[in-house]
């Protein structure tokens, strides 16, 4: 990233050059904000940082060999770079970051902070601090909202809110809200430019629910993110939760609608027979290429990075066949016959799995659109790295070519 950043920097210079540009009008550097400052004391080179259009902080980052803090603890020392750099990242009045999670790899720890205003969290505010294996600080990177909700006290009542998000997702689903299940509805700040949505009115307190059911009117299961202002009860955001494209315990649904979800009458387990079904081998084989992936390159301990079971269910049809179509709900990939075929497709989904323990991208705009690209990139990677298949120059950059119909895109 730094280098990128810095190739950046360089071109825009080069580009002015070209242009002539009189030199009176070369902009003074705009000074360092506080934080960034006293950091940059500490350390002998400089720092490659970036800004958002407002001049908040988004990012900092140290050259090879540099770091933000001495050796210790990640935790400890990630928490003291972000307490010196908040104000810089234009966090609101009242803003406290608590840290919700570690990921270790022989190379560093990643940890990653929760943006709350008034004990209060925001949704997507949060930044990632990156350690070496020393636990010296390399690289902070996030976003956090800039200002805080007109009000802080909800009008509309939690149980209102549950009404109103079951209404939203009937209605986007087109069913009845009878068999939709909200959760409790917990309040949360919502900034609509942190999920990058063109939403005009601004920040907010909203009731945050999720609103679930087992199947939709096309076989799908339903898991909306309903965020519903806590002042009129207006819906200011869904997102669609269940991950679809074209994870080793396995059940067969035979082609029906059966054996969804997969609790029990497995057709294969770990370390179980073969089956005598094509697709049960297949999504237990490549279910364990994904893992071998995952766990070699990164240390990874399957989707979760704590042994999470990785659950399929095979030839599922939930009104007929052919369902031409596969899924990740959150919890499970689903495939219709043939689909567990192609080894980029279980990697694609299961993939959506690692995002959603790792990065917990929102399914909306540009995080869902890196949620989608980040499981084709690395659907491919396990499709050129297992050893199984056709991955000669015409096709190994195709996604999906051994699924019924081929190959759906091309990312060559």
């Amino acid at each position: 990233m730094s280098t990128a950043r810095r190739w950046v920097v360089g071109a825009v210079a080069a580009a002015s050059a070209v242009v002539g540009l009189p030199v009176a009008a070369t902009a003074v550097p705009a000074p360092l904000p506080t934080g960034l400052a006293v950091l940059q004391s500490g350390v002998s080179g400089s720092l490659d940082s970036g800004r958002d259009a407002d001049g908040d902080l988004e990012f900092v980052g140290t050259a090879d060999g540099q770091a933000l803090t001495g050796a210790g603890d990640a935790t400890t020392n990630a928490t003291s770079v972000l307490t010196t750099l908040g104000a810089d990242f234009g966090s609101a009045d009242g803003t406290t970051f608590a840290a919700t999670g570690t990921s270790t790899t022989p190379d560093g720890t990643g940890v990653r902070f929760q943006q709350s205003i008034d004990g209060v969290p925001v949704l997507a505010g949060e930044v990632a601090v990156q350690t070496d294996a020393a636990g010296q600080v390399r690289s902070v990177l996030g976003e956090t909202a800039d200002d805080a909700p007109a009000s802080m006290s909800p009008t509309v009542t939690a149980a209102d809110a549950a009404t109103a998000a079951r209404a939203a997702s009937a209605k986007a689903h087109g069913l009845g809200a009878v068999p939709l299940v909200a959760s409790r509805p917990e309040l949360w700040i919502y900034d609509p430019t942190l999920v990058g949505s063109p939403d005009p009115v601004g920040t907010r307190l909203v009731w945050r629910v999720r609103v679930e059911a087992s199947a939709g009117p096309d076989g799908q299961p339903i898991a909306d993110l309903v965020l519903v202002d806590a002042a009129n009860g207006s819906i200011a955001l869904r997102i669609d939760d269940v991950h679809a494209a074209k994870n080793r315990r396995v059940c067969d649904a035979a082609n029906t609608s059966a054996k969804y979800p997969c609790t029990s009458g497995f057709a294969r387990v770990e370390g179980g027979a073969a089956s005598g079904v094509t697709d049960v081998n297949k999504a237990y084989d490549f279910a364990g290429n994904v893992y071998d992936f995952y766990n070699t390159r990164f240390g990874r301990d399957s989707l979760d990075g704590a042994g999470m079971i990785i659950t399929s269910t095979v030839r599922y049809c939930p009104s007929g066949c052919p369902f031409n179509n596969a899924f990740w709900d959150g919890e499970q990939i689903v495939y219709g016959p043939g689909f567990a075929s192609a080894d980029d497709i279980v990697g694609h989904e299961l993939t959506h799995g690692v995002t959603q323990h790792e990065a917990n991208l929102f399914y909306y705009m540009q995080s869902g659109a890196i949620n989608e690209s980040m499981s084709d990139i690395f659907g491919e990677f396990v499709d050129l790295t297992n050893g199984a298949g056709n991955d000669a120059a015409g096709v190994r950059w195709l996604m999906g070519e051994d699924i019924p119909g081929g190959a759906g895109r091309n990312m060559a």
